[in-house]
């Protein structure tokens, strides 16, 4: 029973490398958003700029939502509006 058989390798080799491109791309995806973060935080000037720069993008954004609100669209999200270019 214990014997090793193909399909039992095949398995095996599917689901560790499934698992490890799994693990692989988490522990990457985590390690750089760690690293980003860091060095943000270290320099000033550059948090401020993309803080900045995200503010402007959100009034942008709601800029939109009000001139759809006021030509009557109804159901419209902040996303439908970016993504439709009004």
């Amino acid at each position: 029973m214990l014997k090793p058989s193909p399909a039992g390798d095949l398995a095996a080799y599917v689901f560790f490398s499934f698992g490890g491109l799994f693990m692989g791309g988490e522990t990457g995806l985590l390690a750089a958003s760690w690293a980003a973060q860091r060095s943000i935080a270290k320099d000033g000037e550059s948090k401020e700029r993309i803080e900045r720069a995200f503010r402007r993008f959100r009034v942008d954004v709601l800029k939109r939502e009000i001139a759809s609100l006021e030509e009557g669209e109804k159901n419209s999200t902040p996303i439908d509006l970016f993504a439709s270019g009004i």
